[in-house]
């Protein structure tokens, strides 16, 4: 039985197509050469496959969706910026984006056309090509036909892969696919798209899943990574540790994304601790939360490639949809999941406390004060939230609020 497999060896052209190729353009290397002459209906592969109609002369374009205008070409530029700094990675060299010809379509890996995509979506080109598009469109919805798939992690009941068609709520996949959230616990919100993702709340739970709903709302469905947070989870503190990721990640080469995500990193983690000496008053602290969403903005509109232009996302929708968790970590300095741990009021129960003073031995910043084989205490002012007082008390005597 012959191989019915299609591969990218069997989409060539046929040799009998190989000719020399007339490049008409506004000049060489500048994107915008086109070629004369198409293949023909009927074509056969190298490999003896027929290439359908609608795949004439061997090459698809790329596109990228349109709300409200199906699809359209994805600009050369745009897309070699995206990639190129993965393609220098490959071939050895410091993986930095850059905008100057020649484009990876044209000259990529090791000097010859190459195409990046995600593995996701290199899945789907065998089925389309094999069925044809209206296949493909048969699943999702009119504007976003096909299937999605989502990595499911967080505080839920069941974790992994899960394939949806598009148009499906979030809804749906959490409470009726995944089982909801683990150990009775309440939703919060959901974090779609990886570290530059966004934050989902609540009340966006039953939108249809598609790259133009979510668009309208301001979200992004990113790689499909989906985290689920329940009411103890800490919005701000996963903001900042995204951040962090996002700097340690930067490539460096241009300033508004190598000193954005930096000091973005550095004005969160300042908002989720408690300094030992309090320099701040509480508007000085509210006008760096101003500071953040004008970063966000100069970031977005200035970064070379995609991580600088969508790392401050998970702040900018969080701030759209949590303001009244930020402005209780800034002004109350208090986290209310209790999850900050720098934020948090440390207490001893006289009670419970036997005075054996490991606790005070142990204590960074000396903030616990009393006499051997009697109550101790936490001096407030010199606590700096660490925790330790409680890991080491054996008599479950040390508390927090």
């Amino acid at each position: 039985m012959a191989d019915k497999r299609i591969g990218l060896d069997n989409l060539s052209p046929s040799p009998g197509s190989r000719g020399k190729r007339k490049r008409v353009g506004r000049g060489h290397g500048s994107g915008h050469g086109k070629t004369s002459g198409r293949g023909h209906k009927g074509q056969k592969s190298r490999s003896g496959a027929s290439i359908p109609a609608w795949f004439e002369g061997g090459q698809m374009p790329l596109y990228r969706r349109v709300p409200k205008r199906g699809f359209k070409p994805i600009n050369r530029r745009e897309y070699q910026v995206v990639n190129v700094g993965l393609i220098a990675s490959l071939e050895g060299r410091r993986g930095m984006p850059s905008s100057k010809p020649p484009y990876p379509s044209t000259s990529g890996y090791q000097g010859r056309p190459t195409v990046v995509n995600n593995v996701e979506t290199l899945a789907n080109l065998p089925g389309i090509i094999r069925n044809g598009p209206e296949w493909f469109r048969e699943t999702g919805t009119e504007d976003c036909p096909g299937t999605k798939i989502f990595s499911i992690s967080g505080k839920v009941a069941l974790s992994g892969l899960v394939e949806v068609p598009m148009g499906t709520s979030f809804d749906t996949i959490i409470n009726k696919i995944i089982g909801g959230v683990r150990r009775g616990r309440k939703l919060k919100a959901l974090h779609v798209g990886g570290p530059s993702g966004c934050m989902v709340p609540l009340e966006l739970m039953d939108i249809p899943v598609t790259y133009e709903s979510l668009k309208e709302k301001g979200l992004l469905m990113g790689s499909g990574g989906l985290l689920v947070m329940d009411d103890r989870t800490c919005v701000v503190n996963t903001v900042s540790y995204f951040m962090e990721y996002m700097h340690r990640q930067s490539c460096g080469k241009c300033i508004p994304c190598r000193e954005g995500t930096r000091r973005m990193a550095e004005i969160l983690a300042s908002i989720t601790r408690k300094p030992a000496e309090e320099d701040q008053t509480a508007l000085e602290r509210f006008k760096g939360l101003m500071q953040l969403e004008t970063l966000a903005e100069v970031m977005k509109d200035t970064s070379l490639c995609g991580l600088g232009q969508n790392a401050p996302n998970p702040l900018s929708s969080t701030l759209k949809y949590f303001r009244e968790e930020y402005e209780e970590h800034l002004f109350d300095r208090h986290c209310p999941s209790n999850s900050c741990t720098e934020l948090r009021s440390w207490f001893i129960d006289v009670d419970l406390c036997t005075g054996c003073s490991i606790c005070a031995k142990r204590c960074p910043a000396e903030a616990i004060i009393g006499t051997a084989r009697h109550p101790y205490f936490i001096v407030q002012d010199k606590c700096i939230g660490c925790g330790i007082c409680y890991e080491v008390c054996k008599f479950s005597a040390v508390y927090y609020k």
